[in-house]
């Protein structure tokens, strides 16, 4: 450090405020990028995960209504047609939660959960047709023996693949949060260190005031020459 210490007191200051505002401007960047890394999660949360999650429900009512609204019809008399047309009307609405969730897959094991989620379910859609029409039919005890046969095992599985996806949405949650908590941690270093430069700089300030007046005091004390 001897050459810093043969430097006179303005280029001293001029080196130390220098350093100082260098890893400032460094900190600042760094506060920038960790900032951006936040606002990125956060659009991914609003854009794509919450409308995901309302999609699923939405989708798990709807093929849970249509079942329910089959079986309906399978024992109704005097209100057959007021199922048929619930029936018609849940599959219209699971369609368009279908248009709307696909749409929103975001990874790989989603796509998955989903791609077997809709095998089964187009198997218990053919049953259901199947089913409707031999009530249609009269054939009662038929359409029972239908369902209960071909009908429930692609339903329950199509069931189990949404359950799957529901709870795929707690983990990435989960993820997400682990990454906004590094980064807020990060972020309040990079306050700690500007906090920690700018007492630094205050420092230096005071110590080079004090240098400038102990070496006027000592010019001053000096005897004038002969």
């Amino acid at each position: 450090m001897n050459w810093f210490n043969n430097l006179k007191i303005g280029k001293k200051l001029t080196v130390g405020f220098g350093g100082v505002e260098v890893l400032m401007i460094g900190l600042g960047i760094f506060c920038m990028f960790q900032l951006a890394k936040v606002n990125s999660s956060t659009v991914d949360i609003a854009n794509n995960w919450l409308p995901s999650g309302v999609a699923i429900a939405e989708l798990r009512f709807d093929a849970t209504a249509t079942r329910k609204d089959t079986l309906n019809y399978m024992l109704a008399t005097d209100k057959r047609e007021h199922y048929s047309q619930k029936v018609q009307s849940d599959v219209a609405e699971l369609r368009d939660d279908v248009k709307k969730y696909e749409p929103l897959i975001s990874s790989d094991e989603e796509r998955g959960i989903y791609q077997n989620f809709r095998t089964n379910w187009d198997r218990y859609s053919a049953v259901n047709t199947q089913v409707m029409q031999l009530v249609r039919q009269n054939k009662n005890a038929e359409a029972t023996k239908v369902m209960q046969d071909e009908g429930s095992t692609p339903f329950e599985e199509a069931a189990k693949y949404l359950e799957q996806d529901v709870v795929l949405n707690p983990r990435r949650t989960k993820t997400i949060e682990n990454q906004l908590f590094s980064v807020t941690f990060a972020f309040l270093g990079v306050l700690c260190g500007l906090n920690l430069l700018n007492c630094l700089q205050s420092y230096a300030c005071t110590m080079c005031g004090l240098c400038a007046i102990s070496c006027r005091s000592t010019y001053c004390r000096m005897p004038p020459f002969a």
